[in-house]
């Protein structure tokens, strides 16, 4: 019984530190979009 609580909360903390960083590398991609699409905005109105 204690091992399978052992894995599940194992897991649980697997799947929590996997969503993170995936949230983290989101952000990143969300903020170069948002730079890219000020670029693009700046060299459309030369």
């Amino acid at each position: 019984m204690e091992q399978e609580h052992g894995a599940k909360i194992d897991g649980y903390k697997f799947i929590t530190k996997t969503i993170e960083d995936h949230t983290k590398r989101l952000e990143r991609i969300e903020n170069k979009l948002k730079t890219h699409d000020a670029q693009i905005f700046a060299m459309q109105n030369r």
